[in-house]
């Protein structure tokens, strides 16, 4: 290579470097919040929206995720989406009864067989109206988004539901779980999943309610080998960006947030019903001792909690109806 050819070549890399830097520190910046860990597939496919805006924008959103949120957990993200701090989050339908009930009829126990036949709901029309309630909040609901089914898992082995009176329960912050498991004549306690593996390990709980990829994800089968394979809940969750940014955007750039959530919205369903496969293979190979049960085996305890919230909800009485 001759001299000439040599400074051609660097002018030219030089120039795309500049370039480069350039674009990047034009692009916008997406504050994004999420509380699940790697490699659940919450997480994945709020990594997939990433993927998808940043090449569909053409580099003109930087997506990052907010390292307060995980800290902070879900009501650091809607209360920082409400005020325009955050961009964009993913919120389980769950913290979102407190902007509409209606979202508990995801809830109610028994209701949805697996992740396939919630996501089928998910695309209904009282589903999607649900989200249009978000704009009152300054939220735009995009789409749905599923984790896996709900399950029980204990340090000590668990046969029937009898089994369950008395014990602390690890669960989801929600009224619909508060309820449930007094049903069960079991204590649920509140703890965010960051305190999962401490307070099993510091006896404050004696089961822990999760979904597959959160218990594979964090190993707590290393401390609590016993499944309960109960299905017993759905756990939706929405993809919300701040409807003032939003608004804020050009039609087209709105179209591009648009898609590039769409896209990881089917992405994440299929992916999250072969997890629920894999996941279950993966917990059989580590020994862990899996007890099946359904919904029989609950008693009158699942048409308690559903009739209760038709009572108190003519909208969740609607969904279940349809």
């Amino acid at each position: 290579m001759n001299t000439f050819t040599r400074l051609a070549t660097t002018s030219i890399a030089l120039l795309c470097s500049i370039l480069g830097s350039t674009q990047n520190a034009s692009a916008e910046t997406v504050r994004y919040g999420l509380v699940t860990p790697p490699g659940h597939t919450l997480t994945e496919l709020t990594t997939r929206f990433d993927e998808n805006l940043k090449r569909l924008s053409d580099g003109q959103f930087d997506p990052r995720p907010s390292r307060q949120a995980k800290m902070g957990g879900e009501a650091f993200i809607l209360e920082n989406l409400e005020s325009g701090r955050l961009q964009a989050g993913m919120l389980s339908t769950g913290t979102l009864e407190k902007i509409n009930p209606a979202f508990n009829v995801w809830y109610m126990p028994f209701q949805f067989e697996n992740v396939e036949a919630a996501a089928r709901a998910s695309q209904s029309h009282q589903a999607k109206a649900m989200l249009k309630t978000l704009e009152a909040n300054n939220l735009i609901g995009l789409g749905y988004a599923f984790s896996g089914m709900r399950q029980l898992l204990s340090p000590t082995a668990i046969s029937s539901v009898e089994d369950l009176k008395g014990k602390k329960v690890r669960a989801f912050p929600n009224s619909v779980f508060s309820y449930w498991y007094n049903q069960l004549g079991a204590e649920p306690k509140a703890i965010p999943t960051r305190d999962i593996l401490p307070a099993l390990e510091q006896n404050e709980v004696d089961l822990i309610d999760c979904d597959l990829d959160m218990l594979v994800g964090l190993k707590i089968y290393e401390k609590a080998p016993h499944l309960l394979l109960t299905n017993h809940m759905a756990f939706p969750a929405v993809f919300a960006v701040s409807k003032s940014w939003f608004d804020a955007l050009t039609p087209e750039n709105q179209e591009i947030v648009r898609k590039a959530y769409s896209e990881a919205e089917q992405w994440g369903i299929e992916r999250q019903i072969q997890a629920e496969k894999t996941n279950l293979r993966e917990l059989e190979q580590a020994g862990v001792d899996i007890v099946r049960m359904q919904r029989q085996d609950f008693g009158a305890a699942p048409d308690a909690v559903v009739e209760h919230y038709k009572a108190e909800n003519p909208a969740i009485r609607q969904f279940l109806e349809m």
